[in-house]
């Protein structure tokens, strides 16, 4: 939904009504593409409404971005322009519909992302677990407070990591385990960025 900005005299975007308009026209593709029977009960003045927010609030970013911001928005602009009423989606083949059921989930990532401080995205909260379980575990272990089972596991997994070769055996207990907690950190970092590039 786009706003007046009162110090610029310039048109400015409400990010979050605009994330929820695009959340509810991205529910509507979805009822489509699945063939869902609550697609009939839809009210077509209702989603022209929706439709025309949409595409106001997509044309004040488009007006004012530049650069890739720009491109973007117009390429989301021009996903959202020809489906116009409800009649659009009927008799559809349900590959485009499913293809944009994709869009839709990327696009509402991006439009989430500002109004999510970054801190909070599932990225960095999944970041942020991993290294501190693998903190948390490195510090248990180097502790002693272990029993046989864990410490057995941890010995043989790192064993297995540096199997044949002279470093795990010229590693103390205690950095074996750093290195064990290390380990888990650093899957988790990889794990989260490539989920990230997917987005």
């Amino acid at each position: 939904m786009a706003t007046q900005d009162n110090t610029a005299g310039t048109p400015s975007v409400d990010f979050r009504s605009l994330a929820a308009d695009w959340r509810d026209w991205s529910r509507t593709v979805r009822l489509f593409a699945a063939r869902r029977s609550r697609r009939h009960e839809l009210d077509p003045g209702e989603y022209r409404v929706l439709h025309s927010e949409l595409l106001r609030g997509l044309r004040t970013l488009v007006s004012s971005g530049e650069g890739d911001q720009r491109v973007y928005f117009e390429k989301l602009e021009r996903t959202v322009q020809p489906w116009c009423n409800l009649d659009s989606f009927h008799g559809t083949d349900r590959d485009i519909l499913f293809r944009l059921v994709a869009e839709c989930k990327s696009a509402q990532r991006v439009l989430d992302g500002h109004i999510r401080p970054i801190w909070l995205s599932p990225q960095a909260v999944l970041l942020g677990g991993c290294a501190v379980l693998g903190v948390g575990v490195a510090a248990f272990l180097a502790s002693g407070d272990v029993g046989g089972v864990a410490g057995g596991i941890s010995t043989k997994f790192m064993s297995a990591v540096y199997w044949g070769g002279d470093v795990y055996r010229g590693l103390s207990q205690e950095e074996r385990y750093i290195a064990l907690g290390g380990l888990i950190a650093a899957v988790g970092t990889y794990v989260v960025v490539k989920s990230a590039r997917k987005i």
